[in-house]
C-alpha cells in the first residue's frame, strides 16, 4: 500500500489517471476538477479495519499539507472512516487473504475538496431491520457538503466533498 502525500510534477503520469477513469461519471467530473499540482493521497490498502488507523494518519497528514482548519478535517477524517469501514464489511463475500482492496484518494479542486473510496466488490443492501446499526451513509451526507454513492458492476464508489471556504 502506498502511505505517501504526492505532490505531482508537471509532465508526470499522476498515479491516479487510470484509475480515476474507471469510475462513475459524476464522481470522474469531480477527479477531472482537482488540481494535479496540490498534495493529493493515493491509497490502495487491503480491505480489512486494521487498515483503518493507517489511512486516518494519511488523511490527517494531507489535510496538514494543505492547509485545512481542524474541524473540516476531523469531519473529513470521520466521513472516510466510515466509507471505508463500510467497503470492508459490506462490499467483499469471502476473500483470499489480502486480495481484496479499498482504493482511497483524496484531492484538492479550487475551494473544494474531495476524497473518493471505492471498492470492487458487490453491493449488499442494508436489511430491513438494521437494529442499531446502519447509520453510516446518513453520517456522511451530514459530515460533507458534497456527497454522492454509487453502484455499478466494478463496485461501489463514495464521493466526499468539503467546501474550504466554510472554514
Amino acid at each position: 500500500m502506498r502511505d505517501e502525500i504526492d505532490s505531482a510534477t508537471s509532465g508526470a503520469r499522476l498515479p491516479w489517471s487510470d484509475w480515476a477513469r474507471t469510475l462513475p461519471d459524476v464522481v470522474g467530473a469531480a477527479m477531472a476538477e482537482v488540481d494535479s499540482t496540490a498534495p493529493a493521497v493515493f491509497l490502495t490498502p487491503p480491505a480489512s479495519a486494521q487498515q483503518l488507523p493507517t489511512v486516518r494518519t494519511a488523511l490527517r497528514r494531507w489535510s496538514r499539507a494543505v492547509q485545512l482548519e481542524s474541524r473540516l478535517a476531523d469531519d473529513m477524517v470521520l466521513a472516510v472512516d466510515e466509507a471505508m469501514a463500510n467497503a470492508v464489511e459490506h462490499a467483499y463475500q469471502v476473500s483470499a487473504a489480502g486480495s481484496d482492496t479499498v482504493t482511497v484518494f483524496a484531492g484538492r479542486a479550487g475551494s473544494r475538496v474531495y476524497v473518493v473510496v471505492a471498492d470492487e466488490g458487490t453491493w449488499r443492501p442494508p436489511p430491513a431491520d438494521a437494529g442499531l446499526r446502519g447509520r453510516g451513509v446518513a453520517m456522511m451526507r451530514v459530515l460533507a457538503d458534497h456527497f454522492e454513492l454509487r453502484h455499478t458492476e466494478n463496485g461501489t464508489t463514495v464521493l466526499l466533498g468539503w467546501d474550504v471556504r466554510r472554514q
